[in-house]
């Protein structure tokens, strides 16, 4: 599951917390080990999902998609 463009439903930028909780029902939901973090500054990640461990913020903001993508 990809996570951006939060500006199509937020206003308040840089890190659109008012959303906050849908992203973290969305990672809730698919898990952070099949999210990829599409856009924006990935601060963002950071500031929707303090609850899960660095690691975890990590696969989210790029490893998930270079393990898809370029490590087989």
């Amino acid at each position: 599951m990809k996570i951006s463009a939060l500006d199509h439903f937020s206003d308040d930028r840089p890190l659109y917390e008012s959303v906050r909780p849908f992203t973290r029902w969305v990672v809730d939901a698919f898990g952070p080990e099949r999210m990829l973090w599409g856009k924006g500054d990935p601060r963002i990640v950071d500031a929707h999902l303090p609850e899960y461990g660095e690691e975890e913020r990590e696969l989210v903001k790029g490893d998930n998609v270079y393990e898809l993508l370029w490590k087989k």
